[in-house]
């Protein structure tokens, strides 16, 4: 019993360990090789001098003073920004954009820009105006504009690099009081602590042949040693993957077509009009039908079978749908007549040269259509087409005379029948 209880903790501890280093394995790349966005918001807004003509004129003026709040919620990484373009957006026109400074941020940090827009009889389309007035005829007298940046973060320090394009900062509102209304007060989306922010720091690139300093070295090794382990993680990870997929396709059933045979024949009444071209018969078929896979069942429906001589059909009629276990063989009992049918010279002519040898043996194709499907615990298939044949059917009518009316099935062995692959 003790014996039994510590396999038992160890197959336990084994599989705490197991959850712990996937859960590790998760964790590591995005809490320390995975870079964050940088996070932009409008604390305050002022827009002053605002003035839009006439319809006729479509001219715009003001002056856009922002304050913009960006934090980097990394905690291991710098961001260094270049190439900083800010703009103000009506609906989706560029009403005034400027270029701010670079700079940069430390671990965490989070930083405010000043930034000032003017518009100096900027023309405005039609859209444009109609909606501004249309805002400011409300009554708050609200005009929605946008913020739109575009920022290129020069590196990611100790990661890897990354491009900020076009990021919408926030959508702030004007409201205008009713005795001045083109001296304009807006009001945005004020951050909580944002009057404690740390002032910019100014950001001054270093010189284009300045070798990489140790402390730069040093980090570039370990990121390329986190990136290498990253690597070997995502190989024993796919590795894993490929395994587990054999092993799942391993134990999924392969379903085989079903075998068909003709087993016993018996054709009685047999009368062949040469004039009339009319033929009259009986055919007792017996066909073995076996389900070769072990491991799923098949179902049949809408079963038909018929005789045929060459490819001229004879007689064909409509047997019962019927299921298979798995690895089981069913004989279906087939009985086809044919009272009086037409058939063509060619048919007469072969049919009593077949006749006129010395056995007397006529050969008859069997073909069997049905529609199947395999089922098992894992694997249930839609419904396909099953078509066999069985050609070359010998029936024998005696010894070489066209006066016999009965013929039986030649050989010992039963008549192995195929399965077209393009139709199965």
């Amino acid at each position: 019993m003790c014996i039994s209880l510590s396999r038992y903790w160890i197959l336990a501890m084994a599989v705490f360990i197991a959850l712990v280093f996937l859960a590790v394995v998760i964790i590591i790349p995005v809490l320390f090789l995975v870079p964050r966005m940088p996070e932009f918001a409008v604390s305050s807004a002022c827009v002053t001098g605002f003035n839009l003509s006439s319809a006729q004129q479509q001219q715009l003026s003001a002056s856009f003073d922002l304050n913009l709040t960006v934090h980097s919620p990394n905690r291991l990484k710098r961001i260094y920004y270049e190439r900083v373009t800010a703009s103000v957006v009506y609906a989706s026109d560029i009403l005034s954009e400027n270029t701010l400074a670079p700079f940069d941020q430390g671990k965490g940090e989070t930083t405010v820009l000043r930034v000032r827009l003017a518009s100096l009889g900027e023309y405005v389309n039609s859209d444009v105006a109609r909606g501004i007035e249309s805002d400011r005829g409300r009554g708050d007298g609200a005009v929605g504009f946008n913020g739109k940046g575009i920022a290129w973060p020069n590196r990611l320090r100790h990661s890897i690099h990354l491009s900020l394009h076009s990021c919408v900062l926030s959508d702030f509102s004007m409201s205008s009081s009713a005795g001045n209304p083109k001296a304009a007060v807006v009001t945005g989306y004020p951050v909580s602590g944002s009057n404690g922010a740390p002032p910019r720091r100014p950001f001054y690139p270093p010189p284009a042949d300045a070798p990489p300093s140790r402390y730069e070295t040093f980090f570039e090794r370990r990121r390329r040693r986190r990136l290498m382990a990253l690597g070997v993680v995502i190989c024993l990870v796919l590795i894993a993957v490929v395994l587990l997929a054999g092993i799942i396709f391993s134990l999924i059933p392969d379903p085989r077509t079903p075998e068909f045979a003709v087993s016993s024949a018996c054709v009685t009444g047999f009368n062949l009009s040469a004039q009339q071209q009319q033929l009259s018969a009986s055919f007792d078929l017996n066909l073995t039908v076996h389900n070769p896979s072990h491991e799923v069942r098949i179902y049949y429906e809408h079963v038909t079978a018929s005789v045929l001589y060459a490819s001229d059909i004879l007689s064909e009629n409509t047997l019962a749908p019927f299921y298979q276990g798995t690895g089981e063989t069913t004989v279906l009992r087939v009985r086809l007549v044919a009272l009086g049918e037409y058939v063509n010279s060619n048919v007469v002519r072969g049919i009593e040269s077949d006749r006129g040898r010395g056995d007397g043996a006529v050969g008859f194709n069997v073909r069997v259509l049905s529609l199947y499907r395999f089922r098992s615990w894992f694997l249930s298939t839609s419904w396909s087409t099953l078509s066999v044949y069985c050609d070359d059917v010998l029936i024998g009518f005696g010894n070489g005379t066209n006066a016999a009316t009965t013929g039986y099935l030649l050989g010992s062995a039963p008549k192995k029948c195929v399965c077209d692959s393009r139709r199965c």
